[in-house]
């Protein structure tokens, strides 16, 4: 992912809770770094198994997540698998896919599961970052890439 300095302009507090899952913790790291420069309140998990832990929590204790940012390919659990256990759950929580592997018969798998959005990895903050404002502000599904 480049670098992560955001202009002045993009820092401001906002409200949503977003889960990042991905099993790569530089990687994690830094997107979380990158929201939270923008306002964001960030959790993360190493992988499905966990996120769907978390999830489950926040759903019980009423303080449900607004969006999850989630890889495609890790350990456990995979983001597909993440994504069917949520709907056999009942968690609606919206699903925004960043993964560096994305070939068409994967893209169109991402596609039939619901998700809000896709986003190749490496990207710029600013990418990610209004992707994410354009998904929380109900604008609909995020343009594919």
């Amino acid at each position: 992912m480049a670098s992560f300095l955001l202009s002045k302009r993009m820092v401001k507090k906002s409200e949503n809770r977003l889960l990042i899952v991905d099993d790569e913790s530089q990687f994690r790291y830094s997107l979380s770094l990158a929201l939270k420069k923008a306002g964001f309140e960030t959790f993360q998990a190493e992988d499905g198994r966990q996120a769907l832990e978390m999830l489950l929590t926040a759903q019980r204790v009423g303080k449900p997540y607004d969006l999850i940012l989630l890889d495609l390919q890790m350990p456990r659990m995979n983001g597909l698998e993440l994504v069917q256990e949520l709907f056999l759950a009942g968690i609606k929580t919206p699903v925004f896919f960043v993964s560096a592997f994305l070939d068409e018969g994967t893209r169109a798998s991402i596609a039939e599961s619901g998700c809000v959005g896709i986003l190749e990895k490496p990207f710029e903050p600013e990418e990610i970052v209004k992707r994410v404002k354009g998904c929380l502000q109900g604008s609909g599904r995020e343009e594919k890439r």
